[in-house]
């Protein structure tokens, strides 16, 4: 079965086709394949080896504030965000500080954004700030599972309680997944709520060059590859 394999870590070269990979076999009565036609690539799939979230927002009618660079603006608005504001005009914080108090904050970027971005939820209301970038596969890959997983905890503990203290709420987020989600957000894809965003599709035999696109970063949508037509 033709496949594209990554069997060790490095760069877009370690990326290696192969004929030969063994078709699977169905072992057990609660086991399907699923004939797949396209698959998108995301980031996480750059350290092995989500634009969707406010029409999500708006879909639960909340008033969203959208962080992007200039040129995205025109995408994110018709995504749905309420306020945009272009992170290389000016001092983000000082942006965001002229805009009323946060109920909740999504960060996608890490860094020195987690030191501040705290103080712009409501204090004492529920606020709650959630980061998808974490230590957890660095300490894995640093001290082991168990000592990964010990170091973790006791790092998102530690920030938890903190933070708690001050009135809002700190958390990680994980991929994770989930029945009921999905069906909840095939509903509003089928209601019209949400719509997929595509960036570029490429071609089966098009795999590295689709991992080089991503890791170009600023990707408008998702990228994605046609697994059925493998011209």
């Amino acid at each position: 079965m033709p496949s594209w394999v990554i069997d060790q870590y490095g760069s877009n070269e370690v990326l290696r086709f192969t004929r030969d990979m063994v078709f699977p076999v169905i072992h057990f009565p609660n086991e399907v394949i699923i004939k797949v036609h396209a698959a998108s690539l995301n980031p996480i799939d750059l350290s092995m080896r989500s634009q969707n979230f406010d029409k999500l927002m708006k879909a639960w009618d909340a008033h969203v504030t959208a962080v992007c660079s200039h040129d995205a603006s025109t995408l994110v608005k018709n995504l749905g965000a309420d306020d945009v504001i272009d992170y290389k005009s000016g001092n983000l914080e000082e942006q965001l500080k002229t805009l009323p108090l946060f109920d909740f904050i999504l960060d996608n970027v890490g860094g020195s954004t987690e030191k501040w971005a705290l103080g712009l939820l409501k204090k004492w209301s529920g606020a709650t700030y959630v980061t998808l970038v974490t230590p957890f596969l660095i300490n894995m890959d640093k001290l082991g599972v168990a000592d990964g997983m010990l170091q973790t905890g006791v790092t998102v503990g530690s920030k938890t309680l903190k933070h708690l203290l001050k009135g809002v709420h700190y958390r990680w987020a994980f991929f994770m997944p989930s029945g009921p989600s999905l069906d909840e957000i095939a509903e509003l894809v089928d209601s019209g709520k949400i719509q997929p965003v595509i960036d570029e599709v490429f071609s089966f035999s098009e795999v590295p060059k689709a991992f080089l696109k991503l890791e170009g970063g600023h990707a408008r949508g998702k990228t994605v590859i046609n697994v059925i037509n493998r011209q």
